[in-house]
């Protein structure tokens, strides 16, 4: 018999929540790190008779409907058999608990083979969720169900069948699942709390920098049957006892109203719905000539006193109290009750983070624990996966055809606030032309684009929410172009929301429906979902259709294997916290496998147009010892970077013609000023209008106006032709008792001078003063503000009206538009991905300090140190000392050094980061 340790080869794990009310199935294929759903059950197995009045066919159906007819004998409740809490009726002779489950069981594995066929091979193993109450006695009766069911023999079943407590199955889910797990912070301690059905589970959790390292205990709950969903049923049940007694077929009466209850009412109520009782009885059949409408009426304030409040009022208290005691960072909501709107209502939802319920969330942790726990916890162990890998289709299509020729794939991204793009290089592929470059292609054709091409597409998502779920149901144009519907929301420049405090993505992305907010509680679900959440929505359709439609179609790849390599872009001014939030959307996006980050790019987006200008622009001669300035002017942000171009000193990179390559010459300046900004402060003008000429108008008709000066007046909109004013088509919506003299036939007109005043020009005096404030960087960094150009990019930067303004406020400047500059920034994110070392000299953003203990100086007690001595000295702690500082040039592959004593290891920090003027005792670096 193999010992726990040897058992690491298993491919395949089978996760079971068996539960009160359903019964679900996962397979995790480890290899792939990928959770497949096999089914979800109603916890009910029927039989029907036969001839000798024996139990046969043995039938369990998704639907909770049985295939045969007519049905003999339905049990229902399952697992309270197995816990010797029910027993069959005496009358039924030859059928056990333990034959039920048998049966019930291996129905589910017929299921659990149907999806993998080799699910009887000795390398897969079984994890069964169980009630966070279960027993020895439950663990060895659940052994012989298996065993007798036909899935494990006698001598495997100790080592291929484990359990886990519901509690700690729904904590690895949240660890694990791609959608939650990166909302953990190291060292912090979280509440996972599984409100279902029957009852009220709690895990404790504390995060740790090691995944055999978290540690994860189930809470003891006092009562925990009492804090659960069939708790209302049972209320339910006493109250309807109550008011229908003495009335005829009161049981059928009361069966018929809980099951209506259970599965219409609940759902749907948010704490002020009136239950019509005798409207529902009414409705179904019974004769209600006798009774009184409104004494059968619960009114909404009676349904919540007597059959929510006891409930909801003691689980509330209870996860309270349990996460006050432990010094909960978060509590993770989830579970069939612990989703509905009344019970979330009633909890401080500063500190709640809703996990979106699956009917295998806890299959799945139950799976994860298995692959993940400790080897003590456990009486099999597979090997330890240190990263949840998350792939595209076609990555994992070209992996099986592994024997295959190796091809290099590289994709620049130009993630964009409110378009992006991309382009890609297959293999070492020479341009058309023969030339040594590689071949740069750029992905011209989007799903629902009208014209012939475009190097965009829309930075946009539309959901649809239901009761119990929000949909991703489009992406790009195709979101755009839909008229959305009740319970469908547009999310736009979500890109923003990775840097804090941004005013414009606070009110103009949840939702765009400005109209229902406050109206429906739906729209704030969107809000739930974390930043990093969002773009990986985002970036994960965007990148399979890339690949679906445009790089798995290229003859070069016929018949190879694709080896991807990926760059985004990410704006200048965008600190260490926003790039690494970036980076985690792309991973949980499945742009690369976790083990393969390393072929994961981020490059500025200034850098990444200096690299396609050093390639594609002629006009543009980038000779050793040529200075420009970049600005890169898209949607959201403005960023700037000032560049030198040098003889590349590498003999061993890939081919390249010039063999040049990029110096940064300072730190670069960026900032939120974008286009996006020119939309906010026409809307914010617009507003301000109407309001002092008495305009009425509604949201929606707001957002057309808007929506035509963004697609229409923005774009036509010159310096100086100012004879040529604005006009946009006046919605039906808006009215006034006194047209002013700006709405007139049918038209809504602004003058040259007031879209010049408050819309361009404070968003055009922002980027002057970046720009003059990269040439006071320039003039200290290299003592000289001269440069041969600056190169206009990006989106916003093909606008006349900014290159004539600039040209207007630098005078002798050089400032081309490069061609194709829409596309500039993700062909320079390919030629990044394809040549890392292209850009060879960068800039600290930041200082890098370490808190260490130096020699005191008398004013160190002034300034608040601490001192200890050590060895007859005196020495002053926690002083910051500077290992990079902000400015200094940094190579890559450079090593940093810096020799230190540690006399005290225990007390020594290392790796704290601070910024230029952060150190809080000196502020002199």
């Amino acid at each position: 018999m193999a010992t726990s340790t040897e058992r690491h080869m298993d491919n395949y794990l089978v996760g079971f929540d068996f539960g009160a009310i359903t019964t679900s199935a996962v397979i995790y294929d480890r290899k792939n790190s990928e959770i497949i759903p096999v089914g979800s059950w109603p916890s009910i197995i029927g039989y029907k008779r036969d001839e000798n009045n024996g139990f046969v066919s043995p039938n369990i159906s998704a639907e909770g409907n049985m295939e045969f007819e007519p049905m003999i004998e339905r049990f229902s409740n399952l697992r309270a058999y197995a816990e010797g809490k029910m027993n069959p009726k005496q009358d039924i002779q030859g059928l056990t608990p333990k034959q039920m489950l048998s049966d019930f069981f291996k129905l589910i594995h017929i299921s659990v083979k149907d999806k993998y066929e080799d699910a009887d091979s000795p390398d897969v193993c079984y994890c069964l969720a169980s009630p966070d109450t279960h027993t020895q006695a439950y663990q060895d009766f659940m052994c012989d169900v298996f065993v007798t069911a036909g899935i494990l023999n006698r001598k495997e079943v100790s080592e291929r069948l484990t359990f886990v407590n519901v509690s700690k199955a729904a904590a690895y889910y949240c660890l694990f699942s791609k959608g939650i797990g990166h909302q953990f912070s190291m060292d912090k301690k979280y509440l996972v709390c599984e409100a279902g059905y029957s009852a009220l589970s709690i895990a404790s959790l504390k995060f740790q920098s090691s995944l055999s390292n978290h540690q994860v205990e189930s809470e003891e709950i006092q009562n925990a049957q009492e804090l659960s969903s069939a708790q209302l049923d049972r209320n339910m049940r006493e109250y309807l006892e109550v008011c229908l007694a003495g009335r005829e077929n009161i049981d059928l009466a009361i069966e018929m109203l809980l099951q209506f209850f259970s599965e219409e009412f609940k759902p749907m109520y948010k704490g002020e719905e009136d239950l019509d009782i005798y409207e529902i009885l009414d409705s179904r059949g019974f004769d209600m000539s006798n009774d009184d409408r409104d004494a059968l009426n619960l009114p909404g304030n009676v349904v919540w006193k007597k059959i929510y409040e006891p409930v909801v009022t003691k689980t509330v208290n209870t996860i309270v109290k349990c996460a006050d005691s432990k010094g909960i960072e978060n509590v993770f909501l989830c579970g069939a009750f612990g989703s509905s709107n009344v019970f979330f209502d009633h909890l401080n939802k500063g500190n709640v983070v809703p996990v979106d319920t699956s009917p295998h969330m806890v299959s799945s942790g139950a799976a994860y624990y298995v692959d993940k726990c400790d080897i003590a916890d456990c009486p099999f162990r597979p090997l330890l996966a240190e990263s949840i890998k998350s792939e595209p289709y076609e990555q994992k299509k070209a992996k099986k055809s592994s024997k295959n020729e190796v091809v290099d794939v590289y994709v620049g991204i130009d993630f964009g606030t409110t378009f992006s793009g991309c382009s890609y290089i297959i293999g070492s592929a020479e341009k058309k032309d023969g030339s040594k470059s590689p071949q740069v292609n750029v992905v011209d054709k989007w799903p629902d684009f009208t014209g012939t091409t475009s190097h965009k597409t829309p930075t946009a998502l539309m959901f649809k929410i239901s009761d119990d779920s929000t949909t991703l149901k489009l992406w790009g144009q195709k979101a755009k172009n839909k008229k959305a519907v009740k319970n469908e929301f547009l999310v736009e420049k979500f890109k923003l929301l990775l840097t804090p405090d941004d005013e414009v993505a606070k009110h103009k992305s949840f939702p765009v429906n400005e109209k229902d907010k406050g109206k429906d509680k739906q729209p704030q679900r969107l809000s739930r979902w974390t930043p990093i959440q969002l773009v990986s929505f985002y970036l994960k359709a965007f990148n399979e259709f890339v690949l679906k439609k445009h790089i798995m179609k290229s003859k070069e790849l016929k018949g190879k294997t694709p080896n991807f390599t990926y760059c985004l872009t990410v704006p200048a001014m965008w600190d260490e916290k926003a790039k690494s939030t970036t980076k985690e959307a792309a991973l949980l996006a499945g742009l690369v496998p976790r083990d393969k980050k390393d072929n994961l790019y981020l490059i500025s987006e200034p850098a990444a147009a200096a690299l396609y200008c050093d390639h594609s622009f002629k006009e543009f001669d980038l000779n050793p010892g040529t200075k420009f300035m970049v600005v890169d002017a898209g949607g959201g942000t403005v960023d700037i970077i000032s560049f030198e171009v040098i003889q590349s000193d590498s003999d061993n990179d890939k081919n390249n013609e010039d063999n040049v390559a990029l110096k940064e010459l300072c730190q670069g300046d960026g900032g939120k000023c974008g286009s996006t900004y020119l939309d906010a402060r026409f809307r914010d003008y617009l507003v301000k209008i109407f309001n002092e000429n008495g305009v009425k108008s509604s949201d929606d008709d707001y957002k057309k106006i808007v929506d035509h000066f963004i697609d229409n007046g923005k774009k036509s909109f010159r310096r100086g032709r100012t004879n040529a004013p604005v006009k946009i088509p006046l919605p039906s919506g808006v009215s006034a008792t006194k047209k002013p003299p700006f709405l007139k036939d049918g038209y809504i007109t602004f003058t040259y001078e007031e879209i010049d005043e408050e819309v361009f020009k404070p968003i055009i005096d922002q980027i002057t003063k970046l720009i003059n404030d990269q040439f006071d960087k320039l003039e200290e960094a290299v003592g000289s503000k001269d440069i041969n150009s600056i190169l206009l990019v990006g989106g916003f930067g093909q606008s006349d009206y900014l290159r004539s303004a600039l040209k207007e406020r630098f005078p002798g400047r050089h400032i081309p538009v490069p061609p194709q500059g829409v596309s500039a920034i993700s062909r320079g994110a390919v030629s990044f991905a394809y040549k890392p070392r292209m850009v060879t000299e960068k800039v600290a953003r930041k200082t890098y300090s370490m808190e260490v203990c130096n020699v005191a100086k008398r004013e160190d007690q002034a300034r608040g140190f601490e001192t200890i001595e050590y060895r007859g000295r005196k020495y002053s702690k926690y002083v910051n000392e500077p290992i990079i500082k902000k400015t200094a040039s940094i190579i890559p592959g450079m090593k940093f050094k810096m020799p230190v004593v540690v006399p005290y290891p225990n007390k020594a920090r290392f790796g704290n980061i601070f910024d230029a003027n952060a150190n809080r005792k000196d502020s002199t670096y």
